[in-house]
């Protein structure tokens, strides 16, 4: 009888862990990160009920609300189904040669795909440009997605290069404080108040 138990606990127990790894990943937002495979191209994010239409136009709202020029900021947008936008983080990144910092501006492109329930936060482009106010701004593409950086900023024992430790931390940071600040907007009932009259 005992080997019995010991069996079904042994037959049973995969199911149960297995069914609360599907509860505890799936439903999670993904967040971004800068390993040696690259830099995450996507995250999609929950958003309980809402519609993929409520959370288009609450999208467009954020962007008007969190950008000085957002007409300049959001490029194309299809009602309900997609938007892109492009901002800069001044100062995101910067190189350590030899002791000093030297900051850099990050250009950064976003198309935005709405589902019901969910949307999905794509970075499409990332670019650098140099602070310095006396030189011309040249924007330059990071290079960090999956597949295209091939030891360029990690050693081949997939640590990151000295020179850039900034980029594994400051990146992804970033895109995740956004993509947070634009996911509790969307959820937040106080941006759909009227001014009472």
């Amino acid at each position: 009888m005992k080997n019995l138990i010991y069996i079904l606990l042994f037959l049973i127990s995969p199911v149960f862990s297995y069914g609360s790894y599907i509860n505890t990943s799936l439903f999670a937002d993904s967040v971004f990160t800068f390993t040696k495979e690259g830099f995450t191209d996507y995250v999609v994010t929950e958003c309980d009920t809402l519609s993929a239409r409520g959370i288009f136009w609450k999208t467009v709202d954020w962007i008007n609300k969190t950008y000085n020029n957002p007409n300049e900021v959001l490029l194309t947008q299809v009602e309900g189904d997609y938007l892109i936008f492009r901002g800069i983080a001044p100062n995101m990144v910067y190189l350590n040669p030899m002791g000093s910092k030297l900051f850099y501006s990050v250009r950064y492109r976003v198309i935005m795909s709405f589902k019901d329930g969910r949307y999905k936060f794509d970075i499409d482009t990332l670019e650098m440009c140099d602070t310095n106010p006396n030189i011309n701004p040249v924007w330059t593409e990071l290079g960090i997605s999956k597949g295209s950086i091939d030891y360029y900023y990690h050693t081949k024992n997939g640590e990151i290069q000295k020179i850039f430790q900034n980029y594994e931390i400051a990146i992804p940071e970033f895109f995740n404080n956004l993509n947070r600040n634009l996911k509790d907007y969307i959820l937040s009932s106080d941006n759909l108040k009227q001014n009472d009259w």
